[in-house]
């Protein structure tokens, strides 16, 4: 493996120096580009929060990860190579450590007339994801590209097939279990192109545990009691039809999955133990699983609304049953509540949920005036037993004046289940009330300044909190900022202030960012897949860089 991928570097590095001497024979023979993406903290202890006994904190003091992602094509190829270093990192583990670099990611791609291929570490996905999804999502420490060969086949213009095999990455290594899919998709539409089209698609995607995995796991199941013992197969397979229909405004999208019966590790299982007492925790299930989900969206001039709705039972799908958290995932099931991106609205992510789920969420956004926006959504989320998992429901207006100011201001009510998507014990329904206010002023042409005030109102968990951000920009270059989010009213314990002070400085193609930071632990999320992000103290910068 480590011949091969040096022989890879060093082909590639003599690809760019043979054809890339000067920017006038970058035009001629290939393009080239390097993307650089760097992110360091100073650890600072500060026990009154949480930022301590990790080994950041205990003495190395310093943390970085960091990205290199070059890309070169000629020849009708495409040529990927990235190099990643991790220095003292817990973004694979916030209560550890990682050290390590190496290539983190090589690929090479090729279209033909009618057949394609891409080898090496490959992103890609059949439908929405709801069976395969292989991407990356480096805030949240996901890289789990397949290690292996796609093949594209474009039967005509509207029709193609692409199939693929190989291994999921897992860092620098990889897991041992083969994955193998296959997926055709479609595109029909009127004879006017803009009356109706329709995007079909059907994929299946198959997985096959390596013997180590296998063992460890008939191991475990070994120690149950007869009742909840099972024999698990080595293939598990799942398939899944989709559809894209647009009518005039109208979009709609249906897909359907099925899974054929596997082992999925049920983290609030019962089962008894060898004195007849139930024990609570986590346990192997051989099941079958399904999802169906679906997304309805219509458009006019001056409103619009969003409808998705999802249903799942038992639809976990991982290299190994063994895995947990974000280890180890095939599939990728769409989440079911709003993305916010202001803190205190955020406060509280509900992530998906892959054995039990029933959610439906809706948007409808409104042009009351050419300089005046209201939306109103709602999210509702339960398992299939009807317990209260997660509710939403949100007001927003935004109004304008081109070149002076744009006022947003808002209400958010919440409902959050702790106990399940965090897994505290007996823990009460969160419920929050959350108003905003967020003010932006143009000052001049390239002077402005921006308020942000929130305050959520809560008698649960922690208790009520409120969040001030004043931001000062020089467009283009100079984003400065400074915000303090504070625990006002705690349910118990001392009160606390999480601040954070610095700027932003954009040249060009590079985005530099230096800030002094005293940051809360809580789940962090992205699309639905969420992490445990630990307290923090201390400095942080980033570079973000196309070379």
């Amino acid at each position: 493996m480590r011949s091969l991928i040096n022989s890879i570097l060093t082909a590639f590095l003599f690809l760019i120096s043979k054809n890339v001497s000067s920017q006038d024979e970058l035009d001629h023979t290939g393009v080239f580009n390097a993307y650089l993406t760097t992110q360091a903290g100073i650890f600072i202890r500060d026990s009154s929060i949480g930022a301590s006994g990790t080994p950041q904190y205990d003495h190395q003091l310093f943390g970085s990860e960091t990205w290199l992602d070059t890309r070169y094509s000629n020849w009708g190829f495409d040529f990927g190579l990235r190099f990643d270093l991790y220095n003292n990192s817990n973004l694979i583990n916030p209560q550890a450590s990682f050290n390590k670099q190496g290539i983190g990611r090589w690929f090479i791609k090729k279209d033909f007339s009618t057949l394609g291929f891409e080898a090496g570490y490959i992103y890609d996905q059949i439908g929405s994801g709801v069976i395969y999804r292989a991407y990356e999502q480096r805030n949240l420490g996901i890289d789990n590209a397949l290690y292996g060969l796609k093949l594209n086949y474009q039967w005509n213009a509207d029709w193609h097939i692409k199939a693929f095999a190989g291994k999921q990455k897992k860092q620098f290594d990889l897991y041992e279990s083969v994955i193998k899919g296959i997926s055709i998709d479609g595109y029909i539409q009127s004879k006017d192109s803009m009356s109706w089209s329709w995007a079909p698609g059907v994929g299946m995607i198959g997985r096959t545990l390596d013997d180590e995995s296998m063992t460890n796991l008939l191991s475990a199941i070994s120690t149950y009691q007869k009742e909840d013992q099972f024999l698990p197969k080595y293939n598990s397979y799942a398939f899944s039809l989709y559809n894209q229909i647009r009518i005039k405004n109208v979009g709609l999208f249906l897909e359907t999955a099925l899974k054929s019966r596997d082992v999925l590790n049920d983290p609030n299982g019962e089962r008894k133990s060898s004195t007849g007492t139930i024990i609570r925790g986590p346990k192997f299930i051989n099941t079958l699983g399904h999802v169906f989900y679906g997304s309805l969206n219509y458009s006019k001039p001056r409103w619009g609304f969003s409808l998705e709705g999802k249903h799942t039972k038992y639809f976990g799908l991982r290299t190994r049953p063994q895995e947990s958290g974000n280890n180890g995932l095939i599939h990728f099931i769409p989440p079911m509540a709003r993305q916010n991106s202001y803190r205190l609205l955020s406060f509280y992510p509900p992530a998906t949920q892959d054995l039990s789920e029933l959610a439906l969420q809706g948007e409808l956004r409104i042009s009351l005036k050419s300089d005046w926006d209201l939306t109103l959504h709602q999210s509702t989320i339960n398992t299939l037993d009807h317990q209260k998992l997660y509710r939403e429901y949100l007001i927003e207006s935004s109004s304008r004046k081109d070149d002076q100011y744009t006022l947003i201001t808002g209400i958010q009510w919440r409902e959050y289940n702790q106990e399940v998507y965090e897994g505290k014990p007996k823990a009460l329904l969160v419920k929050t009330i959350t108003p905003y206010i967020d003010f932006s002023k143009q000052l001049d042409e390239v002077r402005s300044w921006r308020l942000d005030i929130e305050y959520m109102f809560s008698k649960q968990d922690q208790g009520s909190w409120a969040n001030v951000l004043i931001e000062y920009s020089i467009a283009p270059l100079w984003v400065f900022s400074i915000s303090d989010m504070y625990n006002i009213k705690p349910v118990s314990g001392d009160k606390h202030n999480y601040y954070t002070a610095g700027f932003v400085y954009n040249k060009e193609a590079t985005r530099v960012g230096f800030s002094f930071v005293r940051q809360r632990s809580g789940i962090v999320c992205s699309g639905g897949i969420c992490r445990y992000e630990p307290a923090f103290n201390g400095i942080k910068f980033s570079l973000e860089s196309r070379l």
